[in-house]
């Protein structure tokens, strides 16, 4: 392999290495506007408290969030459920 050839092989590693860890090591929080979303489609309390049980992730809720949704017309018991969620799943909430 010439020199040019090993700088690219090399040059690809160090690019797949960065996305690699960019993925492993991104925030995993749900993000609430899907909760959002279903509290503006209409969706059911059940419904809305199914989607945050299902979630594989927390949701991680700043005050802000917590008073956009409830604007939303999302209700205390899915907010509830978000926080709850949070706690049931702490060592990913602190990354």
């Amino acid at each position: 392999m010439t020199r040019h050839a090993i700088t690219i092989v090399v040059a690809i590693a160090a690019a797949v290495a960065i996305g690699v860890g960019a993925v492993l090591y991104a925030p995993r929080h749900e993000s609430p506007s899907d909760i959002r979303s279903l509290a503006k489609s209409g969706a059911s309390e059940q419904e809305m408290i199914a989607k945050v049980e299902k979630s594989p992730v927390p949701y991680k809720l700043s005050a802000d969030e917590v008073i956009a949704l409830k604007k939303d017309g999302v209700p205390d018991s899915v907010l509830a459920a978000m926080i709850r969620h949070l706690r049931e799943k702490p060592g990913l909430a602190q990354h």
